[in-house]
């Protein structure tokens, strides 16, 4: 039968990703041929929007922005609370010769990291205390961009879809409206049982197969897919 939707025998094929995802949504035989034109809508949908995105926004997202401001605010903070212990914070007494000592090792390598020999060095304390101080300047520094760079990015008009990027919520949310209107149904959970987090359901295996049918660059999310589409799905 011409009119019926089949294996085509060649991976990696929209007609074998179509078939695939017929069964994955339980679409009638009666409405696959019709399942298949639609998901081919929805692909060049994804592209020219993805395209869109690309072209008037920077792919760097503000969660990203976020991301790497809390690293450096946990790495300031490690190396804060190291220093700490070499001017003796939280050191118990058994432990102050030890800290002593670890203070001229450190003044020895300040000074013989300079090639200027005739400068003449305060003491490791002083010197720690100013290492602190501005250590302390950019912990702050850190979380008061964290908190503005939401605020900032969207007042921009930058992208605030579940991976940053609208292209990639359009695109759930035409496979939720295809699979309605050819008689099929996407599921998507959290499995409660797991001791970790984990998604499961139809839609994650059904965007796996369509991936290498999607824009290449900056469409899908970063972060974990289950929660991005979990996202989108309460957004809907």
């Amino acid at each position: 039968m011409q009119d019926e939707l089949r294996y085509s025998g060649e991976p990696g094929s929209l007609d074998d990703a179509a078939f695939q995802l017929a069964k994955l949504a339980r679409v009638p035989e009666s409405s696959r041929l019709q399942f298949r034109d639609l998901i081919a809508l929805a692909l060049e949908e994804a592209y020219i929007g993805n395209w869109i995105i690309l072209q008037h926004f920077p792919t760097f997202r503000a969660s990203d922005l976020k991301r790497r401001l809390m690293s450096v605010q946990r790495a300031a903070q490690g190396l804060d609370r190291t220093l700490g212990k070499l001017q003796g914070n939280d050191v118990n007494s058994d432990k102050l010769a030890g800290v002593a000592l670890a203070g001229c090792l450190l003044d020895v390598a300040l000074d013989h990291a300079t090639f200027d020999t005739q400068t003449l060095y305060p003491g490791f304390l002083p010197r720690l205390t100013a290492y602190r101080h501005s250590l302390a300047t950019l912990i702050a520094a850190t979380a008061e961009a964290e908190k503005r760079a939401y605020p900032l990015f969207t007042q921009v008009g930058h992208p605030t879809g579940a991976g940053g990027n609208p292209a990639f919520d359009n695109f759930v949310k035409r496979l939720y409206e295809i699979a309605q209107r050819t008689g099929g149904k996407w599921t998507h959970y959290r499995d409660r049982s797991a001791p970790r987090t984990t998604w499961k359901g139809t839609l994650m295996p059904a965007l796996e197969i369509l991936r290498v049918h999607l824009p290449p660059k900056g469409f899908f999310p970063d972060g974990a897919l289950g929660r991005s589409l979990e996202h989108v799905r309460e957004r809907a």
